[in-house]
């Protein structure tokens, strides 16, 4: 049993950590403070800015607020922040392999 658990978690780790980095992001951001861990840690919060309409301004001189993410941004946030640790821990590897198979190659 063991040995498989550990054949599991070693082949399948990175794609785990990401579900994990996920779940606690997402109830970071929906529930807790509106960011994820990390940035919960030094106080800050995920906003966004929305032009505000009116048809007299020019497009130089627009105007914007800040306003709350709905619940899809928060979502996408903790997704994307889940994400792009996992796409560069795979491009990572990619990058070493190649550089290997590529030295190997040579001698």
């Amino acid at each position: 049993m063991c040995h498989v658990l550990h054949r599991t978690i070693k082949t399948f780790g990175p794609e785990l950590q990401i579900l994990i980095l996920f779940a606690i992001d997402y109830n970071c951001i929906h529930y807790l403070s509106g960011s994820t861990a990390c940035e919960m840690v030094y106080g800050l919060k995920r906003s966004k800015l929305v032009q505000i309409p009116a048809s007299s301004q020019s497009a130089s001189n627009a105007q914007y607020k800040v306003v709350e993410l709905t619940k899809y941004d928060k979502t996408m946030s903790a997704m994307l922040a889940a994400l792009f640790p996992y796409f560069k821990q795979r491009c990572d590897n990619w990058y070493k392999k190649l550089t290997e198979q590529s030295e190997s190659e040579e001698q």
